[in-house]
C-alpha cells in the first residue's frame, strides 16, 4: 500500500495563523483526506467545526447546520461553500429559520 505524505503540525500551524476560520488559506483547503483525518480535532478546533446540537449528520455523510439567526445566515453559508469546495463535494448545507426541522436520513 503506498504511503501519503501529509503536511506537519508546525505547517499546520503556520498554514492556520496565515488564515481564518471563514477563509482557510489554500494550503488547509488543497489536502488529501489523510490530512484531513490526521488533524481532524486541530481542524475542528480552529475552524469551529465541532458537532453541536444544531447540526445533523445524515445517512450521505453530510452534515446539516441549522441556521436560527438571519443575520449570520450569509457567514455561514460563505463557510460551507468554502469546505464544499474544498472537500470537493457538498457535504454541509445548511437549514433556515425557527420552524426548519429534519426528518430522519434527510
Amino acid at each position: 500500500m503506498k504511503s501519503v505524505k501529509i503536511m506537519s503540525a508546525s505547517a499546520l500551524s503556520t498554514a492556520i495563523s496565515s488564515g481564518t476560520d471563514l477563509d482557510p488559506s489554500s494550503t488547509i483547503l488543497n489536502q488529501n483526506s489523510a490530512f484531513y483525518s490526521a488533524y481532524k480535532s486541530t481542524l475542528e478546533k480552529n475552524f469551529n467545526l465541532i458537532s453541536t446540537s444544531m447540526t445533523h449528520f445524515t445517512s450521505n455523510n453530510q452534515a446539516r447546520i441549522y441556521i436560527q439567526s438571519s443575520a449570520i445566515k450569509s457567514y455561514a453559508e460563505t463557510a460551507m461553500n468554502t469546505w464544499n469546495k474544498a472537500l470537493g463535494k457538498k457535504s454541509l448545507r445548511s437549514r433556515h429559520g425557527k420552524d426548519a426541522r429534519y426528518r430522519h436520513g434527510d
